[in-house]
């Protein structure tokens, strides 16, 4: 058996339907459980279950808020070492609020009070517990697809609820991730209509065979389970996947886009505290500090502004070169596009970074191309006379197989990856003995036969190894029918599908040719999901490259030529600053009118230089 998901997990709601699946799920691959529900009889016939070695019970009713502290500082002092929180209690009633007679309020309230006000102050209470461990603790909400569309006119109450909780969690996790040091992992789960008690005659009498609506349990669970090992933040299961991946995917990356921008413009100077309006005011008063003596007029047209400034052009003006190279201690550099094209070196390059490193900053080569290793890109450094050393590179190969080897619990029979790629994959994987198959092996360069159909199909193990759990695709020059025959079969077979990056496009000699992203884009149409990318933009590998050179993001500056990554990447990462250079992918009108925009850009890295003077 492979090492557990948790060491130990409190699942609140454990008495019966999806909680209680859960820990039977959860116990069977060698996780301890603390049960919590209203029902004793419930609890005590599931720790007779699963055993007491592995399961004990405290009967606990989470409306009872004015309990929930002691209840929280009793269940964590008696076990010290939980390190995942689930909550997943809710209940579902009808109503028709067209018809005010009919609406019980006193139910409505219980409902707003189950489904979300206890979830808040439950997890406010077991907060300072888990942020005192010293490894990583979880925070799993079990949510709805009903809180992002209400397509159950019924259950409008559940559906406000769930809604609720939905974006309380949102602000929450980001709220996390502003700490310093914070080891947290904050994942919601977007349950389809699920087979259990929620929709049974007890409880919503005018539903016709209520219990036998959605998703079988156990599908549910064992799916719910293999996504949580993949480690996302939120996902949905079965129906739900479609909601969460398509749209809800589009409005969470808006709100990561908008609220830095809002906060900004809402945010009072540092020298004077925050100050909120006075409610005795009338709607014509003003507000009681500078901050707020602002009208919403000016402050949404500073906000429209934000979103439509122009970065600064700093080519030829030392000063402003002088005053943004100030602001920063380390520069993260994309390479091609930006220090070199293909095998040519950009004029200049190598006296920049140095001139850099003169003025005691720290630089960091951040790439997304994964044909190479770090020893490669080393290699290639040397070989262009650019100074560097194996540790101030940071590759999407390299991050790739951190992600598999330290982050990823795969189960032992299930650590296998299958590479779509080239040897800088490989030689990363070997690096942190991560076996594979796939990459450059001879084996998989061979035109597909008219055998294979079959022998894919059925699972052969002459060309399905069962010991794969990962597929892993990046820039691959020798793509074929076999490669996406055997990743696509993988993945349906439950395989976790990762991408080291998304890159639509490769300069080289300065033109553009199919980027990695190319390379997996077949296989998301077909799967109708996409890989989770570990490359630039995304913030695993943000998290990672913070983890390895430990660096102040607000002094921080990330250097790229495309604004859909390297940019994207360093607005999302919150780092202090962006600059784009016009020797790469993104033009000028990209630069000046695009969706994603740098705080500055020059016509080429080497423009730099001309602070010296």
């Amino acid at each position: 058996m492979s090492a557990p998901l948790y060491k130990k997990a409190l699942i609140i709601g454990a008495t019966s339907g999806i909680g209680e699946s859960l820990a039977i799920k959860l116990v069977s691959q060698g996780t301890k459980v603390v049960l919590v529900g209203r029902r004793q009889e419930r609890l005590t016939g599931l720790v007779s279950k699963l055993s007491s070695e592995n399961a004990s019970s405290v009967q606990f009713d989470i409306t009872k808020l004015s309990e929930i502290s002691a209840f929280a500082s009793k269940v964590t002092s008696e076990n010290p070492d939980i390190d995942a929180v689930i909550l997943n209690s809710g209940i579902q009633r009808p109503f028709n609020f067209a018809d005010a007679k009919s609406v019980n309020l006193d139910i409505f309230q219980e409902e707003l009070l189950t489904n979300y006000t206890s979830f808040v102050h439950l997890t406010l209470a077991f907060l300072p517990f888990l942020q005192a461990q010293e490894t990583t603790t979880h925070l799993v909400y079990l949510s709805a697809t009903l809180g992002l569309v209400p397509t159950l006119l019924r259950t409008g109450g559940y559906n406000a609820s769930k809604a609720a909780l939905h974006h309380w969690i949102l602000v929450f996790r980001e709220q996390l991730k502003a700490q310093p040091d914070n080891k947290i992992k904050v994942v919601e789960v977007f349950p389809p209509a699920v087979q259990t008690e929620l929709h049974d005659t007890h409880h919503q009498p005018d539903l016709k065979d209520g219990h036998l609506i959605g998703m079988p349990l156990q599908q549910f669970t064992d799916e719910t389970y293999e996504e949580l090992v993949k480690g996302e933040d939120q996902f949905g299961i079965g129906m739900a996947k479609k909601t969460v991946d398509g749209i809800e995917k589009e409005r969470v990356k808006l709100f990561q886009e908008q609220y830095p921008v809002i906060t900004n413009v809402l945010s009072p100077p540092s020298s004077s505290p925050m100050q909120w309006p006075r409610h005795d005011l009338g709607v014509g008063d003003q507000w009681t500090t500078p901050l707020f003596s602002r009208s919403f007029i000016e402050i949404f047209a500073t906000f429209s502004a934000t979103m439509t400034s122009s970065p600064h052009y700093l080519t030829g003006d030392p000063t402003a070169l002088n005053e943004f190279i100030d602001k920063f201690d380390v520069f993260l550099f994309d390479c091609d596009g930006v220090l070199w094209s293909g095998d040519h070196v950009f004029p200049g390059t190598a006296d920049t970074l140095e001139f850099l490193r003169s003025r005691g900053k720290q630089v960091v080569f951040v790439t997304n191309n994964s044909t190479k290793s770090r020893a490669d890109y080393k290699k290639k450094l040397d070989a262009l006379s650019i100074p560097s050393n194996v540790e101030e590179i940071f590759g999407s190969s390299y991050s790739a197989s951190v992600y598999i080897s330290r982050i990823l619990k795969l189960p032992e029979n299930k650590r296998k990856v299958f590479v779509v790629g080239e040897s800088g994959i490989e030689q990363e994987l070997r690096n942190e003995n991560v076996p594979f198959i796939g990459g450059t092996d001879p084996a998989f360069r061979r035109d597909f036969k008219p055998e294979d159909y079959g022998l894919i199909a059925k699972g052969d193990p002459s060309m399905i190894d069962p010991e794969v759990g990962v597929v892993l695709v990046g820039l691959d020059f020798h793509l074929n029918y076999l490669k996406m025959s055997l990743a696509y079969n993988y993945i349906r077979r439950g395989a976790v599908f990762l991408a080291t990056n998304i890159d639509s496009t490769l300069p080289n000699q300065g033109g553009l040719f199919p980027g990695a992203g190319s390379i997996s884009a077949p296989l998301i149409m077909m799967l109708g999901k996409d890989p989770v990318a570990l490359g630039k933009p995304s913030q695993a590998m943000m998290d990672a490259i913070e983890g390895k050179f430990h660096f102040d993001r607000s002094r921080t500056c990330m250097v790229g030529d495309r604004t859909n990554t390297d940019i994207r990447f360093g607005i999302e990462g919150k780092l202090g600053g962006t600059l784009a250079v016009l020797t790469g992918v993104s033009t000028k009108d990209d630069i000046l009118h695009g969706e994603v925009r740098p705080a500055a850009y020059l016509d080429k890295l080497s423009d730099l230089l001309s602070a010296r003077q």
